[in-house]
C-alpha cells in the first residue's frame, strides 16, 4: 500500500462552489485518502477511506477500471471462480465486508451465458469491497491502525486484482 504523505484527498472543490440545502458551499463535506497498490501491478487496485456526515466506510477495488482489466477479472470468474471465491469467502474476508460491491450490468455481459453459475458476479462493472465505520471508530486514536487491520483482510482480493492485465 501507498504511504499517508501520498494519500490525502483535498477538501477544496475543483472549481466553483457547491450548492446544498443550506446554501453555498466552499468546501467539500466529504474527505478521503486512497491507497494504491505498490509493487506488482502497482496502481490497479487500492484501498480508501472516507470520511462525511453520515458515511463512513473503508474499503478498496477496482473503480471503473480499463476494459482489459474487467475482462481479465471477468475471465478468472468464468475459468477460475474458486481463485475468488477463496478469497472473498474466507471467513475474515466475508465478516470484514461482506459480498462485493459494484455497479453492475442489467444483463450478463456479452460472451457469457445467461445461466452462467457465476451470473451476478459476471455483471459487476465495479470490483469493490468495504466496511461502514461508525462515529466511535473514528473518535479514537486508533483509527490509523482500524484502517490499516481493515484493509489487511481485504489484501487478497487487492493482489488479485492487481495481478490482472492493465
Amino acid at each position: 500500500m501507498s504511504s499517508p504523505e501520498s494519500s490525502a484527498r483535498s477538501c477544496r472543490l475543483g472549481a466553483g462552489l457547491s450548492h446544498k440545502k443550506s446554501g453555498w458551499l466552499p468546501y467539500k463535506t466529504s474527505v478521503g485518502a486512497s491507497f494504491p497498490w505498490t509493487g506488482d501491478g502497482e496502481g490497479r487496485s487500492g484501498g480508501y477511506f472516507h470520511l462525511s456526515p453520515g458515511e463512513i466506510f473503508v474499503g478498496g477495488g477496482i473503480w471503473h477500471p480499463e476494459p482489459v482489466q474487467l475482462a481479465a477479472f471477468r475471465a478468472v470468474v468464468d475459468r477460475e471462480p474458486s481463485r475468488l471465491h477463496e478469497i472473498v469467502e474466507e471467513p475474515r474476508f466475508a465478516s470484514t465486508f461482506g459480498p462485493l460491491i459494484g455497479d453492475r450490468l442489467t444483463r450478463v455481459p456479452k460472451g457469457f451465458p445467461a445461466d452462467h453459475p457465476e451470473a451476478e458476479i459476471l455483471k459487476i462493472k465495479d470490483v469493490g469491497f468495504w466496511r461502514a465505520m461508525s462515529d466511535r471508530d473514528v473518535e479514537t486514536a486508533s483509527l490509523p491502525d482500524v484502517i490499516a487491520e481493515t484493509l489487511e483482510a481485504g489484501v487478497p482480493l487487492l493482489r488479485l486484482l492487481a495481478s490482472l492485465p492493465a
